[in-house]
């Protein structure tokens, strides 16, 4: 839940604050990363002749493969991310309005939220923002398992616009978005 520390009151999610929580996961990947790096360069020079050479080269050897794993992980969570914006601004589109300005309207100031007109998720390292009436069927259900429950599911789905959209999330998530979509507000899990 989001709090306004001037005066104690909630304050509405936008697009920003999604983006911010669903980063979370890959700002803490990187930061291991970066610690990861640090302490085998710092550890490394223990164990050399010539300690402040082989740290030299650790450095320059190392150094540039941590920016390209580290711009692989940005670009990888850019590219997860990013296609639960481009459903909100196809939302914004078709409905006619503004994400932000409908947050603060009816006061969803939560990360998860569930109602009758908003389906809200960042459970996974996605975002799933739905309003009712935008789903119109679901074609497919596919479930991934992990031993004998199934850990991600995967639906198929025609949007009121006509188009054919994929959705991939916790199998959890998807439950109650299946419950959700056909009209009834699930319980959280």
């Amino acid at each position: 839940m989001l709090v306004d520390k001037a005066n104690g009151k909630n304050k509405h999610i936008t697009k920003a604050s999604l983006y911010f929580r669903a980063m979370k996961f890959f700002i803490v990947m990187g930061i291991a990363v970066g610690i990861l790096v640090a302490s085998i360069a710092f550890i490394i020079p223990f164990f050399a002749d010539n300690p402040l050479e082989l740290r030299e080269r650790v450095v320059l050897g190392i150094f540039p493969l941590i920016v390209l794993l580290l711009i692989f992980i940005v670009l990888g969570s850019l590219h997860i991310i990013s296609r639960g914006f481009f459903r909100i601004a196809e939302q914004e589109a078709f409905f006619g309005i503004r994400f932000d300005d409908e947050m603060k309207n009816v006061q969803i100031s939560t990360f998860e939220h569930i109602s009758h007109n908003w389906f809200i998720s960042t459970r996974t390292t996605g975002v799933l923002v739905f309003k009712r009436g935008f789903i119109v069927s679901v074609d497919k259900v596919e479930e991934y398992y992990q031993g004998r429950s199934p850990m991600l599911s995967r639906i198929m789905a025609t949007t009121a616009n006509g188009k054919k959209i994929k959705v991939i999330s916790n199998h959890k998530v998807i439950e109650q978005l299946l419950i959700w979509q056909n009209g009834d507000l699930p319980e959280y899990v």
